[in-house]
Formats: C-alpha cells, sequence, structure tokens
C-alpha cells in the first residue's frame, strides 16, 4: 500500500521491520501476513478475511462502498485490510494507482437495461481511469438473463471475471445459488433475521458461492431497541462493544457469511466497524484466518513428501514467497515452471495431508490452488 507516516505502517516499512521472512501476500486465499504483522508491530487494525466461496478470493470481511469516496478514508480502509469494493468505479482511481490493483477486488453494480448492448455499453462506461477490468460484475436486484449474457460476453472479452447478484428475496436468491449461476450474492441480513437467512447461508455454503451482507444495521438507532436484536447480539456487547459492533460481530458470526457492508462516511464510523470486525478472530467461523501462525509459512520442509499425489509443496510454498513476500515474479515463475504438472498445483487433490502435517496448521491447499493461479 502507500507508505504512511507514525500512524500506520507502510509496505516498505513492513518488510524492514520484518526481513525477507515476508509473507503470504495480499492475494492468496489463506491469510495476509503482512497486515498482522504490521497490526502487531504499528497496533493498527486489521480486519480478518474470509475465502470468497469458489472465487478463491481472500477478501476482508468488511467491504468498501460507494459511500466512502473521502481519500483519507479509503486509505484507511486499504491499510485495515478493506480490499473488496462493493458498487466500485472511477472514485477508486488513486486507490487502485496507490496499492496496485492486484490488490484491490472491484464489483461494478448495474440495474439490468434490458438490452445486452446496453448492459455492456453501461459496463464498460464504469471501467477507465486505471481500472481496466472488474472482478465482479453484479446484477442489482432485478435478475436478468440478458444481463447474464452481457457478463459472458465481457468475460470473454477479459474485462470481468464473476458474476454476482443482489436479491431482496431470500427464495429468489437461492434459486440461483442452487442452479449455479452465480459466484457470490448479496442480501439483506442482520442478527435478527432467522431461519430463512439461515437457509440461505447453508445453501451458499454447499454451492461454495460467497455472500455479502447488507442492510446489517436494521435501520439504525430506531431498530436497535428490539429485544431480540439484545440478546442476539448479547455475547459481544456484554464484551464491551457497541451496539453497531455488535451487530457487525454477530452478522460475521454467522456462519455462511464472507463479508459485510456498512455505511462508514466517516473515517470514525470506519474504524468502530474495524475495530468489531478485527474483535472476532477466533468466535467466527473457521474461514476465517485465526493467527499469525497460521498466516506465516515458515518453508520447514515439515510437509515434504507427504502428499499423497507428489505435490511439491514446500516448493510451491517458496514460489509463493518469492513472489509475494520478496517480489521476485520472475524467481518465482521459473521456480513453479520447473515443477511440471505432475508436482505443481494441477496434481493437488485437496486433501489436507500437508496441512495436517505443518506445525503452523498453514491453509496450504487453498494457497497452493491460488500459487497456481498466480504464477501458471
Amino acid at each position: 500500500m502507500r507508505d504512511r507516516g507514525t500512524d500506520g505502517i507502510s509496505r516498505r516499512g513492513f518488510f524492514a521491520a520484518a526481513g525477507s521472512a515476508a509473507a503470504a501476500g495480499i492475494l492468496l486465499g489463506g491469510a495476509d501476513f503482512s497486515r498482522l504483522v504490521a497490526q502487531e508491530a504499528a497496533g493498527t487494525l486489521v480486519i480478518p478475511k474470509r475465502i470468497m466461496g469458489r472465487t478463491g478470493l481472500a477478501v476482508g470481511v468488511i467491504s468498501g462502498n460507494e459511500q466512502m469516496r473521502e481519500p483519507a478514508l479509503i486509505n484507511a480502509a486499504l491499510e485495515a485490510g478493506v480490499n473488496y469494493w462493493h458498487k466500485g468505479g472511477a472514485y477508486l482511481a488513486d486507490a487502485v494507482k496507490n496499492a496496485g490493483r492486484e490488490n484491490i477486488y472491484v464489483e461494478i453494480c448495474l440495474d439490468p437495461s434490458g438490452s445486452v448492448e446496453k448492459d455492456m455499453e453501461n459496463f464498460k462506461g464504469r471501467l477507465g481511469n486505471g481500472l481496466e477490468y472488474a472482478d465482479f460484475y453484479k446484477i442489482h436486484i432485478k435478475y436478468d438473463e440478458r444481463s447474464v449474457e452481457a457478463f459472458g460476453r465481457l468475460k470473454d472479452e477479459g474485462l470481468v471475471k464473476y458474476l454476482s447478484a443482489s436479491f431482496h428475496n431470500y427464495d429468489d436468491a437461492i434459486r440461483k445459488i442452487e442452479s449455479g449461476a452465480v459466484d457470490q450474492v448479496q442480501v439483506s441480513g442482520s442478527p435478527t433475521s432467522g431461519a430463512k437467512l439461515a437457509g440461505l447461508l447453508e445453501a451458499a455454503k454447499k454451492a461454495n458461492v460467497g455472500v455479502l451482507l447488507m442492510k446489517t444495521m436494521m435501520g439504525g438507532e430506531k431498530g436497535w431497541a428490539n429485544e431480540d436484536l439484545k440478546k442476539a447480539i448479547a455475547p459481544y456487547t456484554e464484551t464491551g462493544l457497541s451496539t453497531p459492533q455488535g451487530i457487525v460481530a454477530a452478522c460475521l458470526a454467522m456462519d455462511g457469511v464472507t463479508t459485510v457492508t456498512t455505511s462508514s462516511k466517516t473515517i470514525e464510523n470506519f474504524t468502530a466497524i474495524a475495530e468489531a470486525a478485527a474483535k472476532t478472530v477466533g468466535i467466527t467461523p473457521a474461514t476465517v484466518i485465526p493467527t499469525t501462525a497460521a498466516a506465516f509459512c515458515r518453508v520447514c520442509g515439515a510437509c515434504d513428501g507427504v502428499c499423497p499425489n507428489g505435490v511439491a509443496v514446500q516448493d510451491i510454498m517458496r514460489a509463493e514467497m518469492y513472489a509475494l513476500g520478496y517480489r521476485e515474479e520472475t524467481r518465482a515463475r521459473e521456480l513453479y515452471a520447473s515443477l511440471g504438472e505432475k508436482r505443481n498445483a494441477l496434481a493437488c487433490g485437496d486433501c489436507g495431508a500437508c496441512q495436517k502435517a505443518c506445525p503452523s496448521k498453514v491453509a496450504s491447499p487453498q494457497r497452493i490452488a491460488a500459487t497456481g493461479r498466480l504464477l501458471a
């Protein structure tokens, strides 16, 4: 990210402080060690990450949105680990330039126009200013097969990678999840949403589809007097979190929720939400990165030879370190290419033997797959 002063730690500062043992990278789906070390070294907030379903992307449990337009607020969010931007657009141009396009996952959210060509035109109109492509095309509220066709054409042109959709009706969302049509869904939800939302989250888990939760704050303070809400967030507010912080923590504790978006228009508001998210480590589902130990591959060799398929786990993790720790992409690609298809990520059966052998329980199957995508 950008260099910072005494209020945080820069990428350069992190590497100077942490040395060349650097860390599992921002792109990889198992961890983000650099931010965790930065948090310990500088006391800055770092939100956990979760895997966005079958996309394999590791995204912050708090997502950015179009209301967070002030440059100082965007930078604060980036430093805290917000790397997925719901309703992204040209306002992120400077952030993309400073942080690097590969470090930010951008969604273009559009209402269906009723025309494939018009949808494509509208989508392309949101690009530019450093956004050569979007990671997600989100069909907003009214699901339209013509928008799906537009997505397919845009994907063929290399302008987008994944399809998502937002819904106000859980049944509609479940049908699209179960159809296999979408990689992620966005739905409203709160700690009082009950069985319907629980059913959707279960369907999403089975289909390996990411879930972005919106409208979590129940309309603001008027809704916070709800007794069911008070009971639902009591485990968090009793530890000292405020009501909105407790709501965020309770939402993130729902198994199947990947990330939430909130209306944080000031750094103070965002900081409060980020604090709640940071405190979810250890009490939320296992998809959250729990500790720095599990984030850091020490290339100790404990996984060497344990793969039943002969995957060169240690060499792949070393290639990851070269690419994302040392920023030596050529060296990383050469090492990865030398392994061949019988020993690289293509041979991984995701059995978990390497992770079981790891003394730090690094999420190596996820990171092997991500390294393969990065270096293939």
